[in-house]
């Protein structure tokens, strides 16, 4: 593997900077889940470099919010595209979870 930021690490890290721009504006006991990510990775970022992260809420459907993405490193743009997520209630979702774990056993 060459000693660059996989696009595994940039998937996430465009993940949380959409998590921290809506954070604030969801209720209490509300949370989102990632659903879609349709991300391209044009440039090669090396260790060290500082990525700049910028989304955009660009569209609710419901409780989808639809996230417009650009990453750059100062150097070159490094992906472009959209993460859609959704708002969930947490209490119901970690409820559901521990259902679907306990009939596994």
């Amino acid at each position: 593997m060459p000693s660059v930021l996989a696009t595994g690490y940039l998937v996430a890290i465009v993940e949380w900077t959409c998590i921290r721009v809506i954070d604030e504006h969801l209720d209490e006991g509300e949370q989102t889940l990632g659903v879609h990510v349709d991300l391209s990775h044009e440039a090669p970022t090396p260790p060290g470099d500082l990525l700049t992260v910028d989304a955009e809420l660009t569209e609710v459907t419901g409780r989808q919010l639809t996230f417009a993405v650009e990453a750059s490193d100062g150097a070159a743009v490094v992906c472009r595209g959209t993460h859609r997520r959704a708002v969930i209630d947490r209490d119901r979702f970690t409820g559901k979870l521990a259902a679907r774990v306990n009939g596994r056993r």
